[in-house]
């Protein structure tokens, strides 16, 4: 109706039934993606997932990342089994009735962590390995109890660190380490590093046949790693394979705008999902919706062609939907931030929903030809906290007293 903002999230019906997907070596693949993988759950939409997902750096530190659970998948899945890339998938999740060119909407409702550890890996791949010249673990821990049905809390602390010499190089997924005492440091001092829980890695079925690498992101989703994919956000894929296959993996505790030592705070954590099938929202590329924000993602084999990927994927994804056409185009250039870009493969833009002029989708047709539509001022602290990241401000990013939204939780059974 006239003068309410667009909302995904409004469009996801009634909740129904409610499942419970554990990670097993059974519901779990390794390291790529494949449009032929047959599901492991087949859901209605409209369902709750309750669904674990692990991280494939829980061998770092066996003592404090595993369980029994995740050291069964460890055993079940041999090196033979995983890659071409490193995340651990759980899934896939079949989705009822979803057809080729039909959106699967993924609503977030919450998550708790597996474990009160997680892991960051400076990387032979990451940006600091020329200047440091070797491979560092640093075991992060949840260092603030939760409030009351919030199990992360806000903050987490470097608990140890170690050199990594387990492998001349951390050059294969899933290297355990053995324990060593003697090996671990404690940190030169104490920082604090705002809990940002998130899927690095969710989407559908490729478009193409074939075992994909799980690294490279595309059109399908997969490893996105964008840290605004965790609670309170709905995330939108196309559909190009029937049930749309869907899967859950790399969880992260914490990230910023690109993981530029090697990876964020690799952590196991479980999650509550809610899947939906919109047949008309005509969206071509990962679209994600968060309480104040719209962000469309761009894919490519380097920044420019992942930018214009990233600009076309904004006019299907909000012009179709929204009906705006070429105006909406118009308010992207002028309104959104971005692109955030990383790996040469994908990059992101932030149009804030607080910069929307009423309905977008009566803009069309209420706004008449050469009236003036104002975007409002940026609210500078809302902007730079949104902003925040490992590639933004790193001494900001490990201050204790950063103000950080708590995430959002949502129980549509309640």
């Amino acid at each position: 109706m006239p003068g309410t903002a667009f909302d995904l999230t409004s469009r996801i019906g009634e909740a129904t039934t409610r499942h419970h997907l554990a990670a097993t070596p059974d519901t779990c693949f390794w390291g790529y993606f494949d449009r032929d993988i047959l599901p492991v759950l087949e859901v209605e939409p409209g369902d709750i997932i309750e669904v674990e997902v692990v991280t494939y750096h829980a061998g770092d530190a066996p003592d404090l990342l595993m369980d029994e659970g995740i050291r069964a998948i460890w055993a079940g899945i041999p090196e033979s089994a995983r890659g071409p890339g490193v995340h651990v998938m759980t899934g896939p999740i079949a989705v009822r009735g979803a057809q080729p060119g039909d959106t699967l909407m993924v609503r977030i409702l919450d998550m708790r962590p597996r474990l009160a550890y997680g892991s960051n890996c400076a990387a032979n791949w990451g940006l600091l390995y020329d200047e440091f010249g070797k491979e560092r673990i640093t075991i992060y821990q949840l260092s603030e109890p939760g409030a009351a049905g919030d199990a992360f809390g806000t903050l987490a602390e470097p608990a140890l660190a170690y050199d990594f010499t387990t492998r001349p190089m951390y050059d294969i997924p899933g290297v355990m380490t053995p324990t060593d005492p003697s090996a671990r440091q404690p940190f030169s001092r104490r920082v604090s590093v705002p809990v940002r829980p998130h899927f690095g890695v969710m989407g559908v079925a490729p478009d193409t046949p074939g075992r994909h690498s799980s690294i490279p992101p595309g059109v399908f989703g997969g490893n996105v790693d964008n840290w605004r994919i965790g609670p309170g956000a709905t995330a939108c894929y196309p559909v190009f394979a029937d049930g749309a296959m869907l899967y859950v993996g790399d969880p992260h505790f914490a990230q910023g705008d690109g993981e530029i030592c090697g990876t964020a705070i690799e952590a196991s954590l479980t999650a509550r999902i809610q899947v939906w099938i919109e047949p008309s929202l005509g969206v071509t590329s990962p679209l994600l919706e968060t309480a104040t924000s719209w962000f469309t993602h761009g894919f490519g084999d380097g920044l420019d062609a992942a930018n214009a990927n990233g600009g076309n994927t904004d006019a299907p994804a909000h012009a179709d939907a929204l009906a705006v056409e070429r105006r909406r185009r118009l308010l992207a250039g002028l309104g959104s931030d971005g692109p955030r870009c990383d790996t040469g493969r994908r990059c992101n833009a932030r149009l804030p929903r607080r910069d929307q002029p009423g309905d977008l989708r009566d803009l069309r047709t209420s706004t008449p030809e050469g009236s003036w539509v104002s975007l409002p001022r940026h609210d500078s602290e809302t902007h730079d906290n949104d902003r925040l990241g490992t590639g933004d401000n790193l001494r900001r990013r490990l201050s204790a007293d950063r103000r950080v939204d708590p995430p959002h939780r949502v129980d549509p059974l309640a």
